[in-house]
């Protein structure tokens, strides 16, 4: 299994689900007064939660060169939330799901409502807790194996340690929280730090890491 093969993979679940959207005209939530999940978008987290970890886990990397490419990095940061965001959503509507059924006695995949519900509140909580963590392990594990996300292998790139140091666990959470900083001030970024031989950005040089092409 390799990360051109992977790259094929993510890109097929990015088709997928612009045709389901476009087919059957169902986005993830129809209205504000809508919520809930489906068979579907179960089906479809479960397949980028599998995929995700064979990446991680199963693909072998050699050294490749340096990529300081920014556009590339502003793209892939846009793809993983995409499969982030759906990775863990239509689970967080299944507990609304869930809570209604236990509430009214009627199971219906998609809760309709123009009022709030005694349960919300504390579900809205979990629901942005939740998200909240599972961004933080979506792109901080990858960083902490030294292996690309699925935004980054769609891109060709991967963010690798410097040579002699290692990403640990505190050092991907770091580089995670800097990186969004960084994506919320790019025009900044653009100009700050920024090293093409190495293939470094500001971040980068703090957290001792580099972007390097997949081979």
């Amino acid at each position: 299994m390799t990360s051109r093969l992977f790259r094929w993979v993510f890109l097929a679940l990015i088709a997928i689900f612009a045709t389901y959207v476009y087919w059957w005209r169902q986005a993830i939530l129809a209205a504000d007064s809508e919520i809930g999940t489906s068979p579907f978008l179960l089906g479809y987290s479960l397949a980028i939660c599998i995929s995700y970890w064979l990446l991680v886990r199963r693909v072998p990397l050699a050294k490749g060169s340096a990529s300081p490419a920014l556009f590339r990095r502003f793209v892939a940061f846009y793809l993983d939330f995409f499969f982030a965001f759906l990775a863990i959503l239509p689970w967080l509507g299944l507990i609304t799901v869930l809570t209604e059924w236990h509430r009214t006695g009627l199971f219906r995949w998609v809760v309709k409502r123009t009022t709030s519900a005694p349960d919300d509140g504390w579900i809205g909580g979990v629901a942005m807790s939740a998200f909240a963590l599972w961004l933080l392990i979506y792109f901080a594990y990858p960083l902490k194996r030294e292996r690309p996300s699925p935004g980054t292998c769609i891109m060709g790139y991967r963010i690798a340690a410097d040579y002699g140091r290692e990403i640990t666990a505190w050092v991907a959470l770091d580089r995670v929280i800097k990186g969004s900083i960084a994506l919320g001030f790019w025009p900044i970024t653009l100009f700050i730090g920024r090293n093409k031989d190495q293939g470094k950005l500001w971040f980068d040089k703090t957290s001792r890491t580099h972007a390097e092409t997949l081979e």
